[in-house]
């Protein structure tokens, strides 16, 4: 069975990294912001339209994600870096 029969769905979220040791420090979930936004602030690659890899984000760009979200990103680019990721979410023990 492919492992696309059993994905029930796609979780993007923004990763803060430590640039020192290259070490995650935080993730906010971006469920509140439908696809197609993401797809504005965040342009995919030809061969990714649906935004699966990861994406190292800018400060405008995250000045566009904090429009959707309740509690504001706080930026320091000096210390860290910021990416948008994908990770499927499975149900392994489904027998479809």
């Amino acid at each position: 069975m492919s492992s696309l029969n059993k994905l029930l769905r796609v979780e993007r979220t923004l990763s803060i990294y430590l640039k020192k040791v290259d070490e995650p420090l935080q993730e906010i979930a971006l469920d509140i912001i439908p696809l197609d936004k993401l797809i504005e602030i965040v342009t995919p690659k030809i061969d990714d339209p649906y935004l699966y890899d990861a994406y190292k984000l800018s400060k405008k760009q995250i000045e566009k994600i904090n429009q959707f979200l309740g509690e504001k990103i706080v930026t320091d680019f000096k210390k860290h870096d910021y990416f948008l990721v994908a990770g499927g979410i499975y149900d392994w023990q489904s027998d479809r």
